[in-house]
């Protein structure tokens, strides 16, 4: 595996200490979050228990609900003797499975509770989700002492607000670690081009590479070795069966509630100048009132990793200018945009 050595030896590191753990997993979109986590579990502890469950974008509670009493089955082949129409109902019934999991297969080490894509299971919290999944840790899981659950999600913002720093939260002070998830610097890149992928490519072919889809790890997953990478970029934004002909509307689509359009309004105005504008500049340009709406949708752009902030050099006042740093934004802004 390229990379992640830092959060594998930490993963690795939980799984010995003698307690339960709560950990978050948060990066962008198709950073290879999932990844790392089923190799973890497939290729270093492969002697824990695993249950894995990833919500489903747009789906509501009953849905959700139904899709994760089908991966208890499909993990563990059990099924709830009675109809199951909430999340507490639900975990008690997890719970409960894993237990005689357990004891049937007299299990000494750690289970392992992997909840993926976490802000799509109940992203209101209409449905009681992180309530009911607040009471699962507290009453049983931090007491077993060899749980780990791992929740995970792509909307950073979400998981920063909903989790880890929502005072009036089921999960405050809960969280034992956390994991922000980057993508490949740029060595970390080549590494993958020429091991995993095959790529015979000098340091400017690769870093050409790089300026167009960042350190994503499964944009670069896309290329394909026995082409150039002309023809891959070609294959993969211009073609309407392309990987990435649709990606730029679903990463938005995904990641905020942007129905009226103001992250990406606030994108395109960034893409406009490499020094990027103030939130009073944005406000002026984008006819966007500068106002809580406004600072919230820069503020999980920037937690997201699209944008950076950066203080004005020898100003007065410190006023931060926010610019747009993730190179696949700015190659579809450049290239791509215009013929969409």
């Amino acid at each position: 595996m390229i990379g992640r050595k830092k959060e594998i030896a930490l993963l690795n590191d939980i799984c010995t200490l003698n307690q339960s753990s709560l950990v978050v997993m948060y990066g962008r979109r198709r950073i290879g979050k999932t990844y790392l986590i089923n190799h973890m579990f497939q290729e270093y502890r492969r002697d824990c228990l695993f249950f894995e469950f990833t919500g489903s974008y747009e789906m509501g509670k009953k849905g959700q609900i139904e899709n994760f009493i089908d991966q208890v089955y499909e993990w563990f082949q059990v099924e709830p003797k009675s109809e199951i129409n909430d999340w507490s109902a639900a975990f008690r019934f997890l719970k409960r499975t894993i237990d005689s999991e357990v004891e049937r297969v007299e299990h000494q080490e750690k289970v392992i509770i992997f909840l993926d894509e976490v802000p799509w299971i109940d992203k209101s919290n209409r449905g009681g989700f992180l309530s009911s999944l607040g009471y699962f840790w507290n009453t049983w899981c931090e007491v077993k002492k060899n749980v780990v659950l791992i929740l995970c999600g792509s909307n950073s913002s979400w998981v920063r607000e909903k989790i880890l720093k929502s005072s009036r939260g089921p999960m405050y002070q809960r969280v034992t670690h956390q994991i922000a998830l980057a993508p490949f610097d740029l060595k970390e890149t080549k590494e993958y081009l020429l091991k995993e992928k095959g790529f015979d490519l000098d340091n400017r072919a690769i870093t050409d590479l790089y300026m167009v889809f960042g350190g994503v790890a499964k944009y670069l997953s896309f290329l394909d070795s026995k082409q150039s990478s002309y023809t891959n970029i070609d294959r993969l934004f211009f073609s309407i069966h392309g990987s990435m002909y649709r990606e730029y509307d679903e990463l938005f689509s995904s990641l905020f509630d942007d129905k009226d359009g103001v992250y990406k309004t606030i994108i395109e105005l960034l893409c406009t100048k490499k020094s990027g504008f103030s939130l009073s500049e944005i406000a002026k340009r984008s006819d966007i009132k500068l106002g809580v709406k406004l600072k919230t949708a820069v503020a999980e752009l920037e937690e997201c990793g699209f944008i950076r902030g950066v203080a004005k050099y020898g100003n007065a006042v410190r006023e931060v200018n926010y610019m747009i740093i993730d190179p696949y934004i700015l190659f579809h802004h450049k290239w791509i945009k215009d013929l969409s």
